[in-house]
């Protein structure tokens, strides 16, 4: 049925398209650790190094506001905010992590 198919297609979230467009607005600094699922809601878990100076949620800020440009991801979300933010030490650099929450439509 043509109108059944229509509704499908609608809802449909092509995931490849979205991880790929995730990849190309990942900064070189930064690298994704999880992504997860769960009650219509997508959790992007990242880390990033951290320059010396930078304050720790600019590099979050940044990230948000890329994502926010980036009609090939987010054109399916809605509410994209911060969860939550962690600095660590390791090997003498200065590390951050966090994660966003992305809710769909």
């Amino acid at each position: 049925d043509i109108n059944n198919l229509y509704k499908i297609e609608n809802k449909r979230v092509l995931w490849a398209e979205k991880l790929m467009a995730l990849s190309k607005i990942t900064p070189d600094d930064m690298a994704i650790t999880k992504l997860e699922f769960k009650g219509r809601k997508l959790l992007i878990s990242a880390i990033s190094s951290l320059d010396v100076g930078q304050k720790e949620f600019s590099v979050v800020e940044n990230f948000m506001k890329r994502i926010a440009e980036n009609v090939e991801f987010n054109e399916n979300f809605k509410n994209i905010k911060f969860d939550n933010l962690d600095k660590e030490f390791s090997k003498g650099n200065e590390l951050l992590s966090f994660k966003i929450q992305a809710r769909l439509k």
